[in-house]
């Protein structure tokens, strides 16, 4: 049986902005974004890392802009930008790109950590998406 990551919904994001306490990085989502918005952006950039880490250039720029004078938000502004031209995100815009990370930039970057996390994983199988059980090939047949 199927889950919900198995299956890609083209042209929209795959989580709401508030299911944020659905995933194992909502923690560290909340209390460390820096780091959340530095995995994502390594993903971005090479899907193939397994484990990237939360400490980069990314995870400084973010932590800088944001505890010295609360621009934090426009790390993921761009960052958003990406991932929605990247997939073909069709609901959203720029203003939407700017605004959610500057209202809410934990949940923005727990979407946006989910949404690349949920695409690598379903281009890491292969083949894409999981939609039916197993099917024999043509010709296979039992017995003689």
């Amino acid at each position: 049986m199927g889950h919900d990551h198995d299956h890609i919904k083209e042209g929209e994001w795959q989580t709401g902005l508030c299911d944020c306490c659905s995933g194992s990085h909502c923690c560290i989502g909340t209390w460390c974004p820096c780091l959340v918005v530095q995995k994502t952006q390594t993903w971005l950039s090479n899907p193939a890392d397994s484990n990237p880490s939360g400490c980069g250039t990314t995870c400084l720029a973010y932590t800088v802009l944001q505890y010295t004078c609360g621009f934090g938000f426009c790390v993921e502004w761009g960052q958003r930008r990406a991932i929605r031209n990247k997939f073909g995100i069709k609901n959203g815009s720029k203003c939407s790109d700017c605004m959610t990370p500057f209202c809410c930039p934990c949940c923005a970057a727990i979407q946006e950590y989910t949404e690349v996390e949920r695409r690598r994983l379903v281009a890491n199988r292969g083949s894409g998406v999981v939609k039916e059980g197993y099917m024999a090939p043509v010709g296979m047949s039992v017995g003689r």
